[in-house]
């Protein structure tokens, strides 16, 4: 095979690589990053101002549209929730990891988990499925668990 004819194959029509980066200046590339940035804080302000769940932006940076929200860390999602404090946050880090665990595995650092290894294909959406875990609010199932015995429904289905 010639020198021709396997650039020929590498290469479109323009000439240039069909995988070649579609950013075509380092002024271009500064501008996409920062439009990724302000998108991500754009979010982060929504979960915030409680407009938005971390479910629901988990859920968007799976889309193409979101995928900029891929590189926001766990830690920095969940801190940003009214009346989170790092204590919860780490405690929720904690459950996602606990309920992946495999033993002889090391676990990965807390810091460094972002949306995108939640959304990671490779881990078949359990990653995904332990954060929903983690989050979904936990109610006692009657009053007074688990000091008191369990109520004896009244012929209405309603606690006695």
């Amino acid at each position: 095979m010639s020198d021709t004819t396997t650039r020929a194959h590498a290469t479109n029509r323009t000439g240039r690589h069909p995988r070649a980066n579609l950013v075509s200046s380092p002024a271009n590339a500064q501008a996409a990053a920062a439009r990724a940035r302000r998108y991500r804080a754009e979010w982060l302000v929504a979960v915030a101002q409680d407009l938005v769940t971390p479910l629901e932006m988990v859920a968007h940076a799976a889309t193409a549209e979101g995928r900029a929200l891929r590189k926001v860390r766990l830690v920095e999602l969940l801190g940003t929730q009214p009346d989170a404090g790092s204590t919860t946050v780490r405690k929720t880090i904690g459950g996602v990891l606990h309920q992946l665990s495999v033993h002889g595995h090391r676990q990965p650092p807390v810091n460094r988990l972002t949306i995108g290894w939640v959304l990671d294909p490779r881990s078949n959406g359990r990653r995904f499925d332990a954060l929903v875990h983690a989050l979904e609010p936990r109610t006692a199932p009657w009053p007074g668990f688990p000091f008191e015995p369990r109520p004896v429904a009244a012929a209405g289905g309603e606690w006695a």
